[in-house]
């Protein structure tokens, strides 16, 4: 994967390949790390939760079932990931916008827990930013206000050719 510090790409056509796909023609994002030669490569954070902690650390959590959750990770900490932060996170360093590539992080700490009252799982990833990397400050103008239109354009567009070769149904659902 090329470095792409703050330019937005486009992963419609390569959701499946990289890992970010939809399942159910786009009812339910599956989240999965991306597979390197010796581990995770990449690792989308599109929902969820994130704070940034005193320590510059990043905390994530997510809740979901078992199928839909990052366990792969968990002979990983220590080793190096590349992060995509995509708009629908709940975090202060998610893009307005689509997907940013944020850099490459080395997670500190993984935990994984059942909620046995609502049966679904808890993932907690602690990650630490890699120093020499260009500045979060500035991967957070990322994307420009010309950059979210042009989503919200491109949105418009996958929406008509959802409901051109899948019918109305499919486009509400």
């Amino acid at each position: 994967m090329a470095r792409n510090y703050g330019r937005r790409r486009s992963v419609g056509p390569c959701r499946s390949l990289s890992g970010i796909s939809s399942s159910n023609q786009g009812r339910s994002i599956i989240e999965t790390p991306t597979k390197g030669k010796y581990g995770a490569a990449a690792l989308p954070l599109l929902t969820g939760r994130e704070e940034v902690l005193p320590s510059g650390t990043v905390r994530y959590m997510r809740e979901a079932k078992l199928s839909e959750t990052h366990v792969s990770l968990i002979s990983c900490v220590g080793t190096q990931i590349r992060i995509l932060r995509g708009h629908r996170l709940r975090s202060p360093l998610s893009p307005k916008a689509g997907i940013r590539y944020d850099g490459l992080y080395i997670i500190r700490r993984y935990s994984h827990k059942q909620n046995l009252q609502t049966r679904l799982h808890r993932t907690v990833i602690t990650l630490e930013r890699i120093p020499g990397q260009p500045n979060i400050a500035d991967l957070a103008k990322v994307p420009r206000p010309s950059q979210v239109d042009d989503w919200l354009l491109f949105e418009k567009f996958e929406g008509e050719m959802i409901r051109q070769h899948h019918g109305e149904q499919s486009f509400l659902d």
